[in-house]
């Protein structure tokens, strides 16, 4: 009888255990999913890519020679920079 308990007790730890398992998966997994909804793919043709990275550069010539910016400049800065980040360039 002694025996039937002990396994009986392990049988339930193991229970446990794998519940444990469980919950810990489907939160990483939720986490995951919430990352990957949010890192949302930005998809850019090579030709737009090209033009953004050329007008990009003659900002930096432009910035490097002490000239002022426009507002149209700066938002392709900006565009580059988040295409940048979200690894599209």
């Amino acid at each position: 009888m002694d025996k039937y308990n002990k396994l009986k007790e392990q049988i339930k730890q193991i229970k446990d255990r794998i519940r444990e398992l469980e919950d810990k998966l489907n939160e990483d997994l939720q986490r995951y999913i919430s990352k990957r909804l949010q890192k949302q793919t930005i998809e850019i043709s090579d030709e737009e890519k090209n033009k953004i990275i050329e007008e990009y550069s003659k900002i930096q010539q432009k910035i490097m020679n002490g000239s002022e910016l426009s507002m149209d400049e700066i938002l392709v800065m900006q565009k580059y920079e988040l295409l940048k980040k979200r690894s599209a360039i």
